[in-house]
Parts: C-alpha cells; sequence; structure tokens
C-alpha cells in the first residue's frame, strides 16, 4: 500500500511541476494565449512590473497609440498619454518611414503584435511589430518585412482604403 502511495504522490508531484513550468514558460495564463497558442495578451502592467518575464517572446500589448518623431509609445492609459507619464508606457521600435502613417491612430486605443526585448540600454521596448489593430476606428496597420524592412500599410475599415508608408490611397 505504501509503494502504490508513493508513486500517486511522486506522479502528482511530477504533473505539478510540469505545469507550473508549463505556465512560467508562457509568461501568461491560459485566458490570455492568443489563437497561436505561443503568443500572448498581456498588460502592460505586467510588463512594467516584471519586463524580464516577458523578454524574447511575442506578446499582444493593448493602449492608448502616441506616435511622434522619434518617440512611439503604447500608453497604459489617456491621462498618461496627455500628460506625457512616460514611466506608464512601453517603447514602440519603429523606423521614421513607419511612424508617418500611423499617426492617424495617435490616441486611439489599440492592440499592438510584436516581440518585446531588452535594448542595449537596459530598457525594455516591443520590436519587430506585426501589425496594430485600433479599437476605436476599426483601423489594421499591417507591417510587411519580406523586403528586409518593414513596409507599414493602414487600412482603414470606415473608408475601406489603406494608406501606405509613401502616402499614397489606393484599394485592397
Amino acid at each position: 500500500m505504501d509503494n502504490i502511495l508513493c508513486k500517486f504522490v511522486f506522479t502528482f508531484v511530477l504533473v505539478a511541476i510540469s505545469y507550473i513550468s508549463d505556465v512560467q514558460a508562457a509568461s501568461c495564463s491560459k485566458w490570455s494565449k492568443l489563437d497561436s497558442g505561443t503568443d500572448c495578451a498581456v498588460s502592460i502592467i505586467n510588463v512594467l512590473a516584471s519586463p524580464q518575464d516577458y523578454e524574447g517572446k511575442d506578446i499582444r500589448l493593448t493602449g492608448i497609440a502616441h506616435f511622434e518623431f522619434e518617440r512611439n509609445l503604447l500608453f497604459i492609459d489617456k491621462l498618461s498619454n496627455k500628460y506625457s507619464v512616460f514611466e506608464n508606457s512601453i517603447e514602440l521600435i519603429l523606423s521614421l518611414e513607419d511612424q508617418r502613417p500611423l499617426e492617424q491612430l495617435n490616441g486611439e486605443l489599440v492592440k499592438v503584435y510584436g516581440k518585446f526585448q531588452k535594448l542595449n540600454d537596459g530598457s525594455y521596448s516591443l520590436s519587430e511589430i506585426s501589425h496594430i489593430n485600433s479599437i476605436s476606428s476599426g483601423s489594421v496597420a499591417l507591417f510587411d518585412y519580406s523586403n528586409g524592412t518593414a513596409a507599414v500599410k493602414v487600412i482603414n475599415r470606415k473608408e475601406n482604403s489603406w494608406k501606405n508608408g509613401s502616402g499614397k490611397n489606393g484599394a485592397e
């Protein structure tokens, strides 16, 4: 009987360790995993509190977009954006060419998909951005890296048109 109990306890401990390791490795709960199963939706607050937990991971953040020359940020809320409370934001790594078409999303509530990385200066940022969905207007910004650099196309669902990085309008 003791042998069976020992086997049961050992099996239970192994399963518990395996489960805890999987949750910690993903750094997101089962409720926040996205369709891919590896990416997850994360609160900016969680990322700011424990950035090392998300380093190198593909994540989705939701916040208020702020795009301006040499400063592209995702703020926790509208007041932090309005009063430039930078400690309540995550930097978005974008080139100047990528940033220009995104300026139309300034101040909007958006979902940003990208890789969370530590920079050489020790700060953290969201880079390798794949797309940005505007919850406010329904616009979508798509990033195409097929030519080695990002080409951004913003699709405005209200007007059913898009604007690429060169500022030219076109139809899909």
